[in-house]
């Protein structure tokens, strides 16, 4: 990330896309964390309205689905937790009224078959071979436990873990309205589009591309309407859409990249996959 933001000097560029319509609304999306080969171009959707949750996992390369469904042992207090080396974790919990984690799944995000289950414990870290778990005992205080993360075989003692690894995937920096370089994101923007730009402005360079995302004021709308902005280094608007405001998602407002791909929530059932390259 260079600073201040700047536009790369580089030729020029070309954007295939492609997206992905959902039966349910996506609530999170999933990366592997630690960017395992087998998974570089994985996704796993956390997919729920109010009655339902599913999970999918989608290809990026081929643009299929590979899986999709209710997956066994959850209901619909189950949540992700992450992807971890080709394994999808989940929580489960009681209910509402008791949402404390009672225990976790792993599960195969390339397929979509449970590999193993903890019961009564907490997700605490991982460095995508150990596994660190919490469980209550009964004078109520979290006792730490290990695992091997493939397998979910006990460790008698606490293993080494690795430090912590860069993701093949990231989220874009957050500009909020008191950084020192919020105002030159605003005044760009505004100079490109017209559009006065409010809140955080979420900003990546990918391929030497800017991409930025952000909420404008709109005169003849009642909400805070959503903008991505894709320029190159010409200063040449290459990709530019709008969006109504955000939809009722943990993903809303952010976007996901690699070096030469994206990922942004077009709408509540839509996923939006830029692929940049030199042309």
């Amino acid at each position: 990330m260079k600073t201040p933001p700047y536009l790369i000097t580089h030729n020029s560029y070309l954007i295939t896309h492609n997206s992905y319509l959902t039966d349910l609304p996506i609530w999170r999306v999933e990366t592997d964390v630690f960017g395992a080969i087998s998974t570089d171009n994985l996704m796993v959707l956390e997919l729920r309205n109010r009655e339902k949750v599913e999970w999918c996992g989608i290809d990026l390369n081929t643009q299929k689905t590979l899986w999709q469904g209710t997956l066994p042992d959850t209901n619909w207090w189950t949540s992700s937790i992450g992807c971890y080396n080709s394994l999808l974790l989940l929580h489960q919990y009681q209910n509402n009224e008791q949402p404390a984690p009672k225990g976790l799944l792993a599960i195969d995000a390339q397929t979509g078959r449970t590999i193993w289950q903890l019961n009564n414990c907490a997700f605490a870290k991982t460095d995508g071979q150990f596994l660190q778990t919490l469980r209550p005992n009964a004078a109520g205080e979290q006792i730490k436990e290990w695992w091997i993360l493939e397998t979910s075989e006990q460790l008698p003692n606490e293993p080494t873990f690795a430090e912590a690894q860069t993701a093949a995937w990231a989220l874009p920096v957050a500009y909020t309205e008191n950084n020192f370089h919020y105002s030159f994101l605003r005044d760009f923007i505004e100079q490109q589009t017209g559009q006065k730009a409010v809140k955080t402005i979420n900003y990546a360079e990918i391929e030497g591309c800017v991409v930025l995302f952000y909420y404008f004021y709109d005169t003849i709308s009642d909400t805070l309407p959503r903008s991505l902005l894709v320029i190159n280094s010409m200063k040449k608007v290459i990709w530019h859409e709008i969006s109504s405001s955000s939809s009722d998602s943990a993903f809303s407002g952010q976007f996901l990249y690699t070096q030469n791909q994206m990922v942004f929530l077009r709408s509540a059932q839509e996923l939006l996959v830029l692929n940049f390259s030199k042309s």
